[in-house]
């Protein structure tokens, strides 16, 4: 029988959720044209499938895929925000009902977004997120 080490155990390619209650300044991945793209494909085909959407209030989902909310906030709706890290990023998921949900990525710049740093990254995320959710 062979015993895993500690690296081989981890996997890189999933999303975890961060436990805490502080909340990084975040910049909205749709500040790049192409995952803009991707999220109004991604709404398209999701409606033509009857799948849930990304953009959709996710608070049930999320809840059932990473346990409860790192922070509500009172904003201009109730807001649940799950902190989520893939890779190397860390992704701040703003939720509510009524108002749908806002995904952002923490430590990067709007320019960085814009210029397309970690689009590759960000959308291979997106694909993720959008898996576990339709499961």
């Amino acid at each position: 029988m062979k015993i895993k080490k500690v690296n081989e155990m981890i996997d890189t390619d999933s999303i975890t959720h961060v436990i805490g209650k502080k909340i990084n300044d975040s910049v909205p991945v749709t500040n790049s044209r192409k995952i803009s793209q991707w999220f109004v494909d991604n709404s398209m085909s999701s409606h033509k499938e009857g799948h849930i959407s990304l953009l959709k209030n996710l608070i049930t989902e999320l809840t059932e895929l990473f346990g409860v909310y790192n922070k509500g906030m009172r904003l201009e709706f109730l807001t649940k925000v799950w902190i989520l890290k893939y890779k190397d990023l860390t992704f701040n998921i703003f939720t509510a009902k009524g108002k749908g949900t806002s995904i952002e990525v923490c430590d990067l710049k709007y320019e960085d977004i814009r210029n397309g740093k970690y689009e590759n990254e960000i959308i291979e995320f997106l694909q993720k997120l959008y898996e576990l959710i339709n499961k």
